[in-house]
Order: C-alpha cells, then sequence, then structure tokens
C-alpha cells in the first residue's frame, strides 16, 4: 500500500498545473481558451473544484483535475476517500465540477472526462471491475497526525472511455 502525504500531493498538483505539459492539455481540449485556477484553499477548491476554463465564445466549464505520479496506462477511480469513515469517493459523490481532467504527466497523458456521465458508466460498470480484486489499488493517507486509507480500482482507458460512451445513448423496451 502507498503512502501519501497530503501537502506533498498537493504541492505536486499545483506545480503540475502550471507545466507546459498541463498549458498543452487544456489547449488541446480547449482551443484558444483561459483558464483560471482555483488553488488556494476557498468555496471553489472544496467543491472539487480546481480550474474554470472560459472559451473564447464566454461559456465556461469547471475541471476537477485528478494528477497520478508516475509512468501508469491504467485510470484509478477513487472508490472511497476514507474507507474506514465510509467517505466517498470522486467517482461516486456528488460533483460540482463539469469534468474531471485525469492526467499522468510522466506518461505524457491526459483523459478528460465529463463527471456525470463517467459517474453513470460506474454505476453501471463498476462490479465488473472490481471483479477482479488485482485492480485494486489502496493509499494509506497522512496529513499532519490523522491518517486513513483510500480505496481506488484500475480500470483501462479504453474500457472506461466505451463505458462513458454507452452512457450517452437512452434505449427503452417497445
Amino acid at each position: 500500500m502507498s503512502v501519501h502525504c497530503f501537502q506533498s500531493e498537493l504541492d505536486f498538483s499545483h506545480k503540475a498545473q502550471r507545466s507546459d505539459f498541463m498549458r498543452g492539455v487544456y489547449e488541446h481540449f480547449f482551443p484558444g481558451a483561459a483558464v483560471v485556477y482555483h488553488d488556494k484553499d476557498g468555496p471553489w477548491q472544496r467543491g472539487g473544484i480546481d480550474a474554470t476554463v472560459i472559451l473564447p465564445t464566454s461559456v465556461t466549464f469547471t475541471v476537477d483535475e485528478k494528477t497520478r505520479r508516475g509512468n501508469w496506462q491504467d485510470i484509478l477511480l477513487e472508490e472511497w476517500s476514507d474507507y474506514e469513515r465510509q467517505v466517498p469517493g470522486w467517482v461516486c459523490k456528488p460533483l460540482m465540477c463539469d469534468y474531471i481532467l485525469y492526467s499522468v504527466p510522466a506518461a505524457a497523458r491526459a483523459y478528460l472526462l465529463p463527471a456525470g456521465p463517467l459517474q453513470q458508466a460506474w454505476r453501471t460498470h463498476s462490479a465488473e471491475w472490481k471483479a477482479d480484486i488485482h485492480n485494486r489499488h489502496d493509499s494509506h493517507n497522512r496529513n499532519g497526525e490523522r491518517t486513513w486509507y483510500s480505496v481506488n480500482w484500475q480500470v483501462e482507458p479504453e474500457v472506461l472511455l466505451r463505458a462513458i460512451c454507452e452512457t450517452y445513448k437512452f434505449t427503452t423496451a417497445a
């Protein structure tokens, strides 16, 4: 089980946020947009919003950034933020953001995941994704004296993106 220091992880994500890689990611997904970062403690951060994207047309989107260390090929979905206290993770809890921007800078990869369809895909497919216990990844976390662990599930990007695409179709029995 890996151990994460909250402040170190926060510092890592803030540094990554301003990197050339992330500037390229935002330009790819939102050409010509301005990005306003919400990296100070406050209502945006506490609501899970790391950035607001303002398109040239003035349309805005809110983004929760998930930046992962290492050279990983999968996407790690957080089911439980604090397992012992049963605090839901970001793939389960109500979100205020429009998108999750999941990035792995060391692997030069990023995925723009629409929050609602992502969570619908989780509700539909989580049992099958969790059937293989080898996909489970627990993280031990520490912030000062407080410790807890989170439960995450590794999902291949193609599998997750296909499941998200399925949510854009609705059919009913005739």
